[in-house]
């Protein structure tokens, strides 16, 4: 839903700032707080040209060159200010513990159905670490406009054709399995 980088991250969910360092950053001594952030995503570096690991002068890899922070709302109440800071302050916590560089790309999302008057703008906290709210109608619309545009460039496609309803080919258990569904 955020973009064709984020396709096969690495995440956390609902997960302490611990277990986040832990499983994410892959330090299983690591420590930090029990805040609860709703998700943590690295980018995986075997996505394409949008993403890749942070590397060091001897062209080692040195840590993560983009993470995202990400809060979701109950519907019913705005995005306000408070929100914005609570993302901030799970950001500063990874800096804090050194897990997040000056050099890391830091994109905080806060997703809920109201925004606030004069809070809905993209704050920015340091050149390379930016906070957005959105709404969750607007994050639903792009994964259905990405899913639209897969299934055009798919549809066509002869292990779909195959399997199409008019095709004499068609497996049995194909048929049956479908019809029990639309049955249900």
């Amino acid at each position: 839903m955020l973009g064709p980088q984020f396709e096969s991250a690495e995440f956390t969910a609902n997960l302490g700032m611990t277990r986040v360092v832990q499983r994410l950053f892959k330090n299983p001594l690591g420590v930090a707080s029990r805040r609860r952030p709703d998700f943590v995503v690295l980018t995986d570096s075997s996505v394409g040209l949008y993403s890749c690991p942070s590397f060091n002068d001897g062209h080692e890899v040195d840590g993560s060159e983009c993470v995202v922070v990400i809060e979701l709302k109950t519907t019913g109440r705005r995005l306000c200010r408070d929100d914005r800071e609570q993302v901030w302050s799970y950001i500063e916590e990874l800096i804090a513990i050194g897990y997040i560089k000056p050099s890391t790309r830091v994109d905080g999302y806060i997703f809920g159905d109201q925004i606030a008057r004069g809070e809905d703008r993209v704050t920015s906290y340091t050149d390379k670490v930016k906070i957005r709210p959105m709404l969750y109608d607007t994050i639903l619309a792009r994964a259905q406009s990405r899913l639209l545009n897969l299934y055009r460039e798919v549809k066509n496609a002869p292990f779909l054709t195959d399997m199409a309803p008019e095709n004499p080919r068609r497996p049995e258990s194909v048929t049956a399995a479908r019809a029990s569904l639309e049955a249900a």
